[in-house]
C-alpha cells in the first residue's frame, strides 16, 4: 500500500489528515492508524510571520497580520522604516527617497480604516509642481 504524503505551509507531513474514502468529518488518522490526541485552539501555537522590509507594503502587511492575532517580526536593512517614504541624510543634505507618485489613494485610506485610523490624522498631501525634468541623453539633447 503506497503511503500518502501531504505538503503544507508548515512543510511535508507524513500523515494524511483526510484519508481517501473518509468524509471531511472524520478524525485525522496517522500512518499507524491511530487518531492523534485532540487539540483545542488553546493548545495550538500562536501563528507567527517574519516580514522582510519595513516599507509601506511591509508595514501594512505587518499591521494587518498583527490585528488578526499573528505574532509579527519586521526586519529592515536600513536604519529607519518607511522605504520610499523616508529621508536619506548625508553631509547635512536631505534627500527624499520618494514617493514620486501617490498612486491608489483609496487603498491607503482603506488600509488605514481597517486598522482603525484615518489617513489625515497621519499625513497631509500637498500637490507639488513638477519637481524634475527627464531629458534624453545623446546627440539630440537640447540645453
Amino acid at each position: 500500500m503506497a503511503q500518502n504524503r501531504q505538503s503544507s505551509l508548515l512543510g511535508d507531513r507524513d500523515e494524511n489528515p483526510l484519508p481517501i474514502g473518509r468524509s471531511s468529518h472524520a478524525a485525522p488518522v496517522s500512518r499507524s492508524g491511530s487518531a492523534p490526541p485532540s487539540t483545542t485552539p488553546c493548545d495550538l501555537p500562536m501563528p507567527s510571520a517574519v516580514i522582510i522590509g519595513a516599507g509601506v507594503g511591509g508595514l501594512a502587511l505587518a499591521a494587518r497580520l498583527q490585528a488578526a492575532g499573528v505574532d509579527v517580526t519586521v526586519v529592515e536593512k536600513n536604519e529607519s522604516s518607511g522605504g520610499r517614504c523616508s529621508l536619506l541624510r548625508r553631509n547635512g543634505w536631505r534627500f527624499d527617497r520618494g514617493p514620486s507618485f501617490y498612486l491608489m489613494p483609496e487603498v491607503f485610506a482603506q488600509t488605514f480604516a481597517e486598522l482603525g485610523e484615518r489617513v489625515d490624522a497621519w499625513y497631509r498631501l500637498q500637490k507639488c509642481p513638477n519637481s524634475y525634468k527627464a531629458l534624453p541623453r545623446g546627440p539630440f539633447t537640447h540645453r
